[in-house]
This record gives C-alpha cells, sequence and structure tokens, in this order.
C-alpha cells in the first residue's frame, strides 16, 4: 500500500488521483460546516454575554456585594471559580503590577492580559496620573 502524501489547501488538484480529490473535498465540506458552527456560536456571544451580566448582577445585588468589585480600590486578580466571582465590565483589579479595569462582555473569567479571539477586548490597563 503506498504512503498516502499530505494533502493541503496549497496541493496542486492536478497531482491527486480521484479518490484523492473526493476525499479532499469531502475535508473541506467538513471544516467549511465546522467554520459555519464556529461562526453561529461567535454571533450567539453578545446574547449571552447580556445573559451573563444580569446573572451576576443579580448574584451581587443578593449577596449585598458592590455593583463593581474594587470601585475604590483595586482588588488583586483572583481566578473566578463561578458566576459568583467572576468580573463584569467596570470592575477594577491588580495583576503583574498594573492596575487593569474590565472592558468585556459578559463574565468575565480571563486574566488581564490575555484576549481570547472571540471575545473584544476584556481588560485595559488604567494609567496612574502622574504626580
Amino acid at each position: 500500500m503506498p504512503d498516502s502524501k499530505k494533502i493541503t489547501l496549497d496541493t496542486d488538484l492536478t497531482t491527486l488521483t480521484d479518490q484523492e480529490l473526493g476525499t479532499h473535498q469531502q475535508a473541506c465540506w467538513d471544516r467549511s460546516m465546522a467554520i459555519d458552527k464556529e461562526r453561529e456560536r461567535r454571533n450567539a456571544l453578545p446574547w449571552v454575554w447580556g445573559s451573563d451580566e444580569k446573572t451576576v448582577t443579580t448574584i451581587r445585588k443578593a449577596l449585598s456585594k458592590p455593583a463593581h468589585r474594587g470601585a475604590d480600590k483595586p482588588e488583586p486578580w483572583v481566578k473566578p471559580t463561578s458566576a459568583i466571582d467572576a468580573y463584569l465590565k467596570g470592575d477594577r483589579v491588580t495583576h503583574d503590577g498594573d492596575t487593569w479595569v474590565a472592558t468585556g462582555r459578559g463574565m468575565i473569567m480571563d486574566p488581564p492580559g490575555t484576549q481570547p479571539v472571540d471575545q473584544p477586548e476584556l481588560w485595559r490597563s488604567e494609567i496612574s496620573p502622574e504626580v
């Protein structure tokens, strides 16, 4: 049995057998469907984020916690374990020697300085006023 060659998007299609063309075409269709599903997921995120924000806000009210964490004095960033301790837009933290303000949507579970590819900016470094 001959070794199968690696077929990529740059492969010259004229060099492929009929079977290889069919396999490659099916792989492209499968990948296209996966891309469509990922786009649908990303398009739904704004609605998910809105629901997340309402959930965290409601939890904070129910637990008599301030609307924004670190509003008066930023707290050190701690990895959230659930909606109870998730960060929201407007929360302030310290992390890696800087003060950060949350700018993302929904429950922010990632640390300052990281950026998931499927979300807008999560954190912005605050610039301390010069004295």
